[in-house]
């Protein structure tokens, strides 16, 4: 099994991101209560992160980078979203070096 997700790594994670985007909620107060694609997209990325280590960071930053800044709220919090999905799987250090790159 390990394999497959190595091998379509890529594509599942951005599939996820996708996802992770798909916010159906219209009020930034409800954003917590409400179980969605999105949600379940963050709990599947939160596993492929503990699988994928490392190799899920790089696309996971990327999105993050773009979205963290968005006007919309639904993107920034997709953004926080995707970033906490992967906290546990790279090693700390790596992890770490993404929040503060100077360390």
């Amino acid at each position: 099994m390990l394999n497959f997700i190595a091998t379509y790594k890529d594509f599942l994670i951005t599939l996820l991101l996708e996802c992770i985007s798909n916010v159906q909620i219209d009020d930034e107060d409800d954003a917590e209560e409400e179980w969605g694609v999105n949600l379940a997209s963050g709990c599947c990325l939160v596993k492929l992160s503990l699988l994928l280590k490392n190799d899920v960071l790089p696309p996971v930053v990327q999105f993050v980078s773009v979205n963290i800044v968005h006007t919309e709220w639904q993107k920034r919090y997709a953004a926080l979203m995707a970033l906490g999905a992967v906290s546990d799987g790279p090693d700390k250090q790596n992890f770490a070096q993404i929040l503060s790159p100077s360390i």
